[in-house]
């Protein structure tokens, strides 16, 4: 069984709705009931804490139930800052950002094995924010001393059982390369034509569109997920990056090796994470091989976006990090893509 939530900003009347689910997810029988808060604020965490204060109790019980000797267990969902909330931390900007364990920023950077950080428990996170009143005062400029607990517990689910949001990270770090990979491209398009006239982003656009992709109005124009999925198909990958190639050949033959070189290495890019989303975006047990293989996927990924991009291997890790430490994950309870804001979505639509 899962619970969760989720929020939507309604942009036409301004009003910011929050949504509250619980699902039943039984392992031989995929269809499931769920019922749903609907909450029209801001989800912080005080709105957080009022509206779901109903809830506590009931979710208390439920991890006391059996059903024909059969016992349920409950697994959050949600947003990483969702979920940071609930479990009273400062979410993915703090020191200690990963709601579980106490790794901090630096240490990501450091392989696994050599890390000392202990795992986060419920008591931890009970303790810690007390010494952060008692102690630190409140201050959230001492939040980093004490784990950067600065909020109660609203449910006290085990955090082995809190899911990772896979979703989330799929449309983030996509969207990042993506708008890397245009921006590489708007560069050669001024040192083709200085004045500006011609528009090589433009065709990645019609790429997309012969694609039936769309990218989103608002959000700093990101993809949702179904776009996502269709966009890290090996020959949609080609689509976007011959594209313009073919776009340079045809106005600047000159250019096109500077383009090929360009368009190779995100190709590369692109295909290296369309690993890492096959790995870990799938819906059945994963079994020891599969886990070794997704991990040794992520770093390869890792590995090419520092030394391809220059772009900081803590970024990557500190997202990938909540993925390989998810005790579920690994205890093989149920693969990540079953565990996500799947059917949460619906919600969306009340």
């Amino acid at each position: 069984m899962k619970y969760g939530s989720n929020s939507v900003g309604i942009r036409v009347v301004e009003v910011s709705k929050l949504c509250f689910s619980l699902e039943m997810y039984p392992i031989l029988m995929p269809n499931r009931t769920q019922w749903c808060l609907s909450f029209e604020s801001g989800d912080s965490f005080q709105n957080l804490s009022t509206a779901l204060d109903r809830f506590r109790e009931q979710l208390h019980e439920l991890k006391a139930l059996t059903w024909k000797e059969k016992t349920f267990r409950l697994f959050g969902f949600g947003d990483y800052e969702y979920l940071c909330k609930i479990y009273g931390l400062s979410g993915a900007g703090g020191r200690h950002f990963c709601l579980w364990c106490h790794v901090t920023q630096e240490e990501s950077q450091i392989p696994r094995h050599l890390r000392t950080s202990q795992p986060r428990s419920i008591d931890s996170l009970i303790k810690d924010h007390a010494d952060f009143l008692a102690e630190g005062q409140g201050k959230l400029k001492n939040a980093k001393e004490y784990n950067n607990a600065i909020n109660n517990i609203i449910f006290e689910i085990p955090i082995s059982q809190v899911c990772v949001p896979s979703l989330h990270l799929d449309l983030g770090i996509f969207l990042r390369f993506y708008n890397m990979f245009e921006d590489d491209i708007a560069k050669l398009q001024k040192k083709i034509d200085p004045s500006g006239t011609l528009n090589l982003v433009q065709s990645l656009d019609k790429t997309l569109q012969r694609m039936n992709v769309k990218r989103q109005a608002y959000h700093g124009k990101s993809f949702v997920g179904n776009h996502v999925h269709k966009c890290l198909q090996d020959g949609n990958i080609d689509m976007l990056t011959n594209a313009v190639i073919e776009e340079v050949k045809a106005v600047s033959p000159e250019y096109q090796d500077e383009a090929t070189t360009i368009c190779t290495k995100f190709n590369k890019l692109l295909k290296m994470f369309a690993k890492c989303h096959a790995g870990y975006s799938k819906c059945d047990y994963m079994e020891a091989e599969e886990i070794k293989e997704l991990e040794t996927n992520i770093d390869c990924l890792m590995a090419s976006t520092e030394s391809n991009f220059q772009m900081p291997k803590c970024l990557l890790k500190c997202t990938y990090w909540r993925i390989t430490q998810f005790p579920g994950y690994r205890n093989g309870v149920l693969a990540v893509g079953s565990m996500g804001n799947r059917g949460e979505n619906m919600c969306m639509l009340i």
